[in-house]
């Protein structure tokens, strides 16, 4: 008899079954998970934070964050399949279709288009948001946004040391060329 499946190891098995390539994303979520210790107050990373307070906070948002884009990947996958499962190879009308079936069918499809399309986004806002703490960027965690990845100002870059500027630098260099040649979608 095996061991009972984690809560963790079903997020990923489901994910898998969706279609969604993660393993940077779990190598990402299970490194985070493995670097935050009590003694810390979170994350080593953080200890340059003297309130241990605010590192506990800080540790724990970046956290949360990083299971969030998995649970918002989730969510969009199982959007998508409710989706195929009401359109499928596409929808015809048939005739003599009870209008309650007819109005089901037409909120349930608007349902699982904007599940999908409200994931999604949020999947990139959460990962933005990891990237703004990992990177310590001069941006909020917690008002995250895709766009806050782009070129940072002559100001906010002065926010930062000789390392970090780099590092913001080529972050922006590295999302600039992502949305010059987005990824193909199969």
């Amino acid at each position: 008899m095996s061991a009972p499946e984690t809560i963790d190891e079903a997020r990923w098995s489901l994910l898998a079954q969706l279609g969604v390539r993660h393993a940077h994303l779990r190598a990402l979520a299970e490194r985070l998970d493995a670097d935050f210790t009590v003694e810390s107050y979170g994350y080593e990373q953080f200890s340059s934070l003297g309130d241990i307070r605010l590192r506990a906070v800080v540790s724990d948002q970046l956290l949360r964050t990083a299971h969030a884009i998995v649970d918002n990947l989730l969510a969009a996958g199982l959007h998508r399949e409710r989706l195929d499962e009401l359109v499928g190879g596409g929808r015809t009308m048939s005739k003599g279709v009870e209008a309650a079936v007819v109005l089901r069918d037409g909120a349930g499809i608007d349902i699982a288009l904007t599940g999908f399309f409200g994931a999604l986004p949020s999947a990139l806002d959460c990962l933005a948001g990891v990237a703004i703490a990992v990177a310590r960027l001069p941006k909020s965690i917690t008002k995250a946004d895709i766009n806050d990845l782009g070129p940072l100002t002559a100001k906010q870059l002065a926010k930062g040391t000789a390392a970090q500027q780099k590092t913001w630098n080529d972050l922006a260099t590295l999302v600039a060329a992502q949305e010059a040649f987005p990824p193909r979608i199969a």
